[in-house]
């Protein structure tokens, strides 16, 4: 898989693979602008009139040259096709067994995202994660929707929006990627309209960060879910991946409190101070050349996710959100038991995993994640142990 969209393939390549190559190359390149003025992202405005207003002096520019429209909203549509004009226009199609749903399907999938199906918002607000069902005839299918959402007026993270869809296409047809359990699987697409990402069916119960004080998420549970994340981050590392969605508001818990991931950030990374480039589009501020790299922006890169995973291990085991502490106070005054006392664990055990929390918080120094891994498990081990005795 190349970062130009190519998928790899041992044979010739066939004209559907030819053809999904150069739609993932096309969709990589379209330009946002014509989702910009799409109606239900209007309506969704905070004030909607000001956004005609807008439109309103295009129309009389419009006029002036000789264009006529019988409505605003005839115009909002031709304004729509003549920003298209400007931009590459391709033709929706299925990618490999994902498959590519119109906007009318995606309405009826969400009930036309109805607030009653909104899930969250996902990672720096980019968009919403939506439940919904596909109705395949007398077997539904329960889905989980992302969405890339614009706003008006764009801000930068909007220009990147189509190069978002399009590595998360890729990135989750990966094999040594969407094979791990805590991985969403994605099923389907849409690019039309709006942009959006239909995953497989989760039996959700909440995202994480809504059970962080619950008391009913319990010890054991929490270092499961501990040790499933570091399991996660170890497998993206070693495909020569980033997470960069480590934290609790990213993180989905299904019935059986299983993490699933559906965050990530496709940057470019550093190892040994050597840059290196992801399979994945490289993005930075700049929406006239997003893939160009550039070296006085920071990235994200493997060592921030193990930091990011120190903070939500901080958070399981003090059954506080990262928001309502402050790790470099914790960091300076070293507290050896940051445990929660509701939780009846061992000392020498909540020392070992406190100890281990701080050391993923020290980028010059952290340590590997099959440490963490092993420390855990032995950890929980003695739990298990523990409580068989009792």
């Amino acid at each position: 898989m190349s970062s130009d969209g190519r998928v790899p393939n041992d044979g010739v390549c066939t004209q559907k693979q030819e053809e999904e190559e150069q739609f993932l190359r096309m969709l990589k390149s379209l330009g946002c602008e014509s989702y910009m003025y799409h109606k239900d992202m209007i309506m969704e405005h905070r004030c909607p009139e000001a956004v005609y207003n807008r439109i309103g002096d295009v129309i009389e520019m419009f006029r002036q040259n000789g264009f006529q429209f019988l409505s605003l909203s005839v115009f909002t549509f031709s304004l729509v096709m003549f920003l298209r004009l400007g931009y590459p226009i391709i033709k929706p199609m299925d990618v490999g067994a994902v498959k590519h749903y119109s906007y009318s399907e995606m309405k009826e999938i969400t009930e036309s995202f109805n607030k009653s199906n909104f899930i969250c918002k996902t990672m720096s607000n980019h968009g919403k994660l939506f439940k919904g069902t596909i109705k395949n005839g007398s077997k539904p299918q329960d889905v989980i929707v992302k969405t890339w959402d614009f706003v008006y007026p764009p801000m930068w993270a909007c220009y990147h929006h189509t190069h978002r869809i399009h590595d998360e296409l890729l990135f989750l047809r990966d094999p040594g990627i969407n094979s791990h359990p805590n991985v969403v699987n994605v099923i389907g697409f849409h690019c039309d309209e709006r942009l959006a990402v239909i995953y497989e069916g989760i039996r959700l119960k909440c995202i994480l960060k809504e059970l962080l004080l619950s008391d009913d998420f319990q010890w054991e549970n929490r270092l499961k879910v501990a040790i499933d994340i570091a399991s996660l981050l170890m497998t993206f590392h070693r495909n020569g991946h980033v997470h960069g969605g480590v934290m609790s508001d990213c993180i989905m818990l299904d019935e059986e409190l299983c993490p699933i991931t559906f965050n990530f950030r496709l940057y470019y990374y550093n190892v040994n101070k050597k840059k290196c480039f992801g399979p994945y589009t490289v993005m930075n501020n700049s929406p006239d050349q997003p893939d160009q790299a550039d070296d006085e922006v920071p990235r994200w890169c493997m060592g921030d996710d193990v930091f990011a995973y120190g903070i939500l291990l901080l958070e399981l085991i003090t059954k506080r959100k990262g928001s309502s502490f402050s790790y470099r106070d914790w960091l300076h005054v070293q507290p050896k038991f940051v445990v929660h006392e509701s939780f009846d664990v061992k000392r020498d055990i909540a020392s070992e995993i406190t100890d281990l929390a701080y050391w993923c918080l020290k980028l010059e120094k952290q340590p590997s994640l099959e440490h963490v891994i092993g420390t855990l498990k032995k950890c929980a081990c003695t739990t298990a142990m523990k409580k068989q005795k009792c």
